[in-house]
């Protein structure tokens, strides 16, 4: 059965109808037992509303429908840009702040691991203070979009911590350390901007 509501959809799309082709993908979404495919149908159906320009209504179907996929980083990165482009600030402050907790877990799990193999190739030598520190993989994309939407939504200080905690995971990365001076100036910590203005 969802791959008539799949084959429907397309046709949907074809002809323009985006809302019938979301739709469409849902029951095809629901009408699957597989979790991946389900996961393809959802993204599926929310780029159709979005190819069709409207981002709102996608952001909608999303929200509505969003259930077991609320855990999931790609749908949340999906969800978090269709809240930017539907001008919904709220929606992609809540989604950007699961995300972030969700990246946490996994760094805290991945050095959990580390920790229970004692596999020393998993941690890192900070050059700046010379502590050894457990080497977890910074999620980049994660805190960039986390920086992004609490810049762009006004919570600076919430910037200001994704900023400090990817400079403390990425010393090197000269982006942060210039996203982490401007917003220390933003929020009134002038020789924390200096410093890392002069990195």
């Amino acid at each position: 059965a969802a791959e008539l509501f799949e084959h429907a959809a397309r046709q949907a799309l074809a002809n323009g109808d985006y809302r019938g082709c979301a739709e469409l993908y849902i029951l095809a979404r629901n009408a699957t037992a597989d979790p991946a495919t389900a996961r393809r149908y959802f993204h599926s159906a929310l780029k159709a509303l979005q190819s069709g320009n409207q981002p709102l209504a996608a952001l909608e179907l999303g929200e509505r429908e969003l259930g077991p996929l609320a855990d999931d980083p790609e749908t949340l990165y999906l969800m978090i840009n269709l809240a930017r482009a539907s001008g919904r600030p709220d929606v992609a402050d809540r989604h950007v702040r699961r995300l972030l907790r969700l990246s946490l877990m996994q760094q805290l799990q991945s050095q959990q691991i580390a920790r229970a193999w004692g596999e020393g190739a998993f941690r890192r030598v900070s050059q700046q203070t010379g502590e050894r520190e457990p080497g977890i993989e910074f999620d980049n994309k994660a805190y960039t979009l986390g920086y992004e939407v609490f810049v762009e939504n006004g919570k600076l200080e919430d910037a200001w911590v994704v900023a400090k905690s990817a400079v403390r995971q990425a010393p090197e990365d000269l982006v942060w350390c210039e996203r982490l001076a401007r917003v220390s100036e933003w929020t009134g910590r002038p020789q924390v901007a200096l410093l890392y203005w002069l990195k």
